[in-house]
């Protein structure tokens, strides 16, 4: 049987007692609802000489990202676009991942997305450890 060889012989034992229940919480990963996905839709819009980025629920500006720790993003393929920050609400989800606010489905585009003052969009990249072109 090859679950009883090589590296995948080990799949049975038990984990370790360092795997406490603050990582194994930290190790799901909760697929964001279309209710509260409404909650992390944005917009970009001109503004001036620059791009803006703006909630479509609330209309409130992004606020600037802190400490250089971007926003996740995904671009589905309805052409939604989707962000949250990693510790999104609160951390009560543990942290978040691009398959989160995609729930899962594929996407067009995952990266980060940098905010600076005035909910302007300084830097967007395509790095995803899930989503890969």
């Amino acid at each position: 049987d090859y679950s009883d060889q090589g590296r995948s012989k080990y799949i049975h034992k038990k984990p370790r007692a360092k795997c406490s229940e603050k990582f194994m919480a930290e190790a799901k990963v909760h697929f964001f609802s279309d209710e509260e996905k409404k909650d992390v839709a944005i917009r970009i819009e001109p503004s001036g000489e620059k791009l803006v980025a703006r909630f479509e629920s609330s209309g409130h500006l992004l606020r600037p990202t802190a400490n250089c720790e971007p926003y996740l993003y995904i671009f589905d393929l309805q052409r939604n676009l989707y962000v949250a920050d990693e510790y999104f609400n609160d951390g009560k989800y543990g942290k978040i991942k691009h398959t989160a606010l995609s729930s899962g489905r594929p996407v067009l585009a995952a990266g980060s997305i940098f905010v600076g003052d005035n909910g302007s969009i300084q830097a967007i990249n395509f790095n995803s450890g899930h989503y890969r072109s």
